[in-house]
């Protein structure tokens, strides 16, 4: 693994420590839902019981990005999914936080 690599992989293991501390001293953690660090966050506050918000830029029936279907479908179930877009938005740039 080249340095970059390595200090990327360092930065996400310490990101992940980070959460886990908050979720286990009962901090709910809100995130977007885009791959990386906002999946990360999400997956980490479920894997230690915490609390954890999903805020998305599209209709709550949208999945975006698709790949993030389970932990969707996880979130669904324990957690919470907040849109301020009516079904059928799709997720166009200027949806998302600037």
């Amino acid at each position: 693994m080249q340095l970059w690599g390595q200090e990327i992989q360092v930065l996400m293991e310490n990101y992940e420590y980070m959460v886990k501390k908050m979720s286990r001293a009962n901090i709910t953690i809100v995130s977007g839902f885009a791959k990386g660090i906002d999946s990360i966050a999400h997956k980490t506050s479920l894997l230690t019981d915490g609390k954890t918000i999903a805020v998305i830029a599209s209709g709550l029936d949208i999945v975006y990005p698709a790949s993030n279907l389970s932990l969707y479908r996880e979130i669904e179930e324990k957690g919470l999914i907040l849109s301020e877009y009516e079904a059928g938005v799709k997720p166009f740039k200027s949806n998302f936080p600037q």
